[in-house]
């Protein structure tokens, strides 16, 4: 807001999506829309990159390439950029391969004449030893050594209140094993809050939280308050000293491992405080991987990320055969990872819906569109009960049987949306089961919606005075 306000003629912004809940998210984004000056963001949040970029700069092992469309086009074009330098690597390998056999066939290659060509090949030489190489990450696992009973965790009744502010308000839910639960809202609305409840590191107001059996839970924290800032990165991960870390068991080498993660070896002595945000999220996740787990509780993973560590990350826990309950206001990384979404609107209500963020946005759409449809259909009612005779405010002998019969069908209908619900959220493997509660939830909702529009129709007509 202070930039904006400024009104400059260049805007550059920085990271600007990081800890910005998705209100938040979604108000800068108009902002900058309607922004007339020339804007340079760096971000590695993929949505806001495909919903305002008009160009792109990619800066890669020291070189600037510039692609004059939207990201949605990116990775497209920048694989086709690596396709070219490999086939131009493979192109000089082969020369260099040439030149040097002709180097050996024999004294001709001592000649005068010829030490241009050899100079030559030293340059080619010299190419290949300067050449960049693409750094790619070894691929990251995480695992348990033992499954957690079928119930990970079940909150029954729960609130949670600070300062006379309700902050979770009579919450029930059961997590069950393999569930993947995305939970987003406003900040300050109560998401780390729930987490915490969750393992049991603060106690709930009322009601109860149970935790499953054989659990093996890991926490990755958001403001990573286990790294000692004066700790070099070999004692962070080596806490009990010695060169080497267990890496589920397995002992590794502190460099070796290090390098995994894209660190040099010479960073293996240096502290904490010297490292950027995205290497201190990198040196966290070093550490959160080695801990074997059946349980992962994320806490915004995301921030200050790098697109490669971002992508091995959703590699690993896409392949993660535990429970993982995940806050995030990266809406493609909640897309790509969850398979049910806790939505906590900020007054002490957690609604769930299937899907990520996607699915979830879609739903409220339809929601809104038909909150709108039942306040056109008041304001016309309200329009029509002043025009009208008093007599045609009534409701007649069927119109009551009608109200007493479409309440009790409305019920059966919530219950019959809730039960789809958790079929949905249940199911893992049968794919027809799926499709087929996918195709009746559709079917039931919009009959509810009809239901409760005609309900709404005539309870207006029920409190009209004749």
């Amino acid at each position: 807001a202070g930039v904006l306000i400024q009104n400059p003629n260049l805007l550059l912004l920085d990271e600007p999506t990081n800890h910005l809940d998705l209100a938040s998210i979604g108000w800068l984004e108009k902002a900058i829309v309607n922004f007339k000056g020339a804007i340079i963001f760096i971000s590695h949040d993929r949505t806001f990159l495909k919903n305002l970029s008009t160009s792109v700069l990619w800066l890669d092992r020291g070189g600037i390439h510039k692609l004059d469309k939207n990201y949605l086009y990116f990775e497209e074009w920048a694989d086709k950029l690596l396709k070219i330098e490999a086939e131009d690597i493979a192109n000089l390998d082969k020369l260099i391969e040439k030149e040097t056999g002709w180097s050996h066939q024999g004294i001709s290659a001592r000649r005068k004449r010829n030490q241009g060509r050899l100079r030559r090949l030293e340059m080619l030489r010299q190419e290949r030893k300067e050449r960049r190489s693409i750094h790619v990450m070894d691929k990251i696992e995480s695992y348990s050594k033992q499954l957690s009973g079928k119930i990970v965790a079940e909150l029954r009744e729960v609130s949670k209140h600070f300062n006379n502010e309700t902050i979770i308000e009579n919450f029930s839910v059961r997590i069950t094993r393999g569930e993947r639960i995305g939970v987003i809202g406003p900040n300050g609305a109560g998401k780390t809050t729930l987490l915490k409840l969750l393992t049991k590191e603060i106690k709930p107001d009322h009601g109860s939280v149970r935790l499953g059996t054989n659990i093996d839970c890991i926490t990755f924290d958001q403001n990573r308050i286990t790294l000692n800032p004066d700790a070099t990165l070999w004692e962070t991960l080596c806490e009990s000293g010695g060169d080497h870390i267990n890496v589920q068991g397995v002992p590794k080498h502190i460099v070796g491992y290090l390098q995994k993660f894209m660190f040099n070896p010479g960073q293996a002595r240096s502290p904490v405080k010297s490292l950027s945000g995205g290497e201190k999220n990198r040196l966290m996740l070093a550490k959160f991987i080695a801990k074997p787990s059946n349980l992962m509780i994320l806490d915004e993973p995301t921030n200050d990320l790098d697109f490669e560590t971002l992508d091995l990350l959703e590699e690993m826990l896409s392949e993660y055969n535990g429970t993982i309950i995940l806050v995030s206001h990266d809406r493609d990384f909640l897309d790509r990872i969850v398979t049910s979404t806790f939505v906590l609107e900020g007054d002490g209500r957690i609604q769930i819906f299937v899907g990520g963020y996607s699915e979830y946005s879609k739903q409220k759409r339809s929601s809104n569109q038909s909150l709108n449809k039942k306040n056109k259909i008041r304001n016309n009612t309200k329009f029509k009960s002043k025009t009208s005779a008093p007599q045609s405010a009534k409701l007649s002998y069927a119109d009551k049987r009608e109200l007493e019969t479409i309440t009790v069908q409305i019920k059966n209908l919530e219950k019959e949306i809730y039960a789809l619900n958790n079929v949905l959220v249940s199911e893992k493997k049968n794919k027809q089961k799926i499709h087929q509660a996918s195709h009746d939830l559709g079917e039931k909702i919009k009959i509810l919606e009809k239901k409760e529009n005609r309900w709404l129709e005539l309870e207006l007509l029920k409190e009209k005075k004749p």
